[in-house]
């Protein structure tokens, strides 16, 4: 019942902010035709196994030694003999058991199945289930010595792996890894674009310029911090809703809108930002690169160009 009413609310308020049910039906539609071919339906067995792949390897990174203790129990269950236990244990547990096993098995086979996973954030929705099981496996334990060890050592090694771990070992997580360092690296290299910016470029002679959607440190991000700058995205987002004749995002007095072109009326410069795992040739189809410049103090991040650059 309280799942339900927060769902419910939830639904409710997502459709109000996106301005009423056919806007949000409009855009539902357009990211589900984008998304589809990642899923079994359109992607066939090829979706199946990125889909298998990505959320196993999400929940190894999610559970670390948690996966081993998991693995530890089903073989002690499966090569143990003492059928009688086996019994007494499942019935003594059954509600705890098929509560978890509710939670857990349609999740994960409506988000392979139906949906798909690509990051993190897909398996949240089971993840926690099978950080539970690992909880109730743990604290089966019986011998405090084995107990104290086994939680020491979980909890141990997912600290590390969070505060500590060192960048050579980031294939343990298939680069997948999302620690305390990447953060770091993420708000440093958020604060340098933005004092650089700041610090020494006019917001009433400059237009900041995103290539392309970039989740991980994008035009929302700079929408944020440089509300007085006006920036715009200079790739079509597939997915957004945009009046026919206006499709790029554009960001006029900290505001989200839609251009049909950038408007250089009295601007000098443009600069275009290029964060870690871009390149400055993804605007060679929108500028002239030949006058660019990197911005000082920007960590490579920011180039400028004048504005009679723009093709």
């Amino acid at each position: 019942m309280v799942a339900a009413t927060l769902s419910t609310a939830w639904v409710y308020l997502m459709v109000e902010m996106s301005g009423g049910w056919q806007p949000y039906w409009h855009a539902l539609h357009r990211i589900v035709e984008f998304q589809s071919v990642k899923t079994v339906a359109r992607g066939g067995w090829n979706a199946l196994y990125w889909n298998l792949f990505f959320s196993a390897l999400f929940c190894w990174n999610g559970l670390i030694l948690g996966a081993a203790v998991l693995a530890g129990a089903l073989l002690y269950r499966a090569s143990t003999r003492r059928g009688a236990w086996k019994l007494e244990w499942d019935f003594h547990n059954k509600m705890a058991v098929r509560t978890l096993w509710l939670w857990i098995l349609p999740m994960m086979l409506l988000q392979v199945l139906v949906g798909y996973t690509e990051t993190p954030g897909h398996i949240l929705a089971y993840l926690l289930g099978w950080l539970l099981v690992v909880g109730v496996i743990v604290g089966q334990l019986q011998k405090r010595w084995k107990y104290v060890t086994v939680v020491a050592a979980i909890c141990g090694t997912n600290i590390y792996a969070f505060v500590a771990w060192p960048r050579a070992w980031d294939g343990f997580f298939f680069g997948m890894a999302r620690t305390a360092r990447e953060l770091r690296e993420h708000d440093r290299e958020l604060a340098q674009i933005v004092g650089a910016i700041r610090s020494q470029l006019d917001p009433k002679e400059t237009i900041i310029c995103e290539a392309h959607e970039y989740l991980p440190l994008g035009l929302k991000h700079l929408q944020l911090y440089l509300p007085e700058f006006e920036q715009y995205q200079l790739a079509i987002d597939p997915v957004m809703p945009f009046p026919t004749d206006k499709p790029m995002m554009r960001i006029r007095g900290g505001h989200l809108g839609f251009a049909g072109r950038i408007d250089l009326t009295g601007k000098r410069v443009l600069a275009l930002v290029v964060p870690r795992g871009t390149s400055l040739e993804d605007y060679a189809s929108h500028v002239d690169l030949s006058d660019a410049e990197l911005l000082p103090n920007s960590d490579g991040s920011v180039y400028t160009v004048p504005s009679q650059s723009w093709k």
